[in-house]
């Protein structure tokens, strides 16, 4: 199976703590009905659109809105 997108704010990953590329190559096994990938923004606004294909089936498309994400870490007494 490959994922890919024609825009550079986009990357694929089969883990969810490994960097990504574009386009993403891997195998799924016969009969397995699932396939995980993960996406992975560049960006933090506007959209982008992936294609999803395999040998034999029809290639699938998707579009994605780009985000800002963070993390905010508390401590036990809380924010100081």
């Amino acid at each position: 199976m490959t994922v890919s997108s024609a825009s550079p704010a986009l990357k694929f990953s089969t883990s969810a703590t490994t960097g990504g590329s574009n386009p993403l190559t891997f195998t799924v096994a016969a009969g397995q009905g699932v396939a995980d990938f993960y996406i992975q923004a560049l960006e933090d606004t506007g959209t982008a659109i992936y294609t999803v294909s395999a040998p034999g089936f029809a290639p699938g498309t998707g579009t994605v809105t780009l985000a800002a994400s963070g993390v905010v870490i508390e401590g036990p007494f809380g924010f100081d």
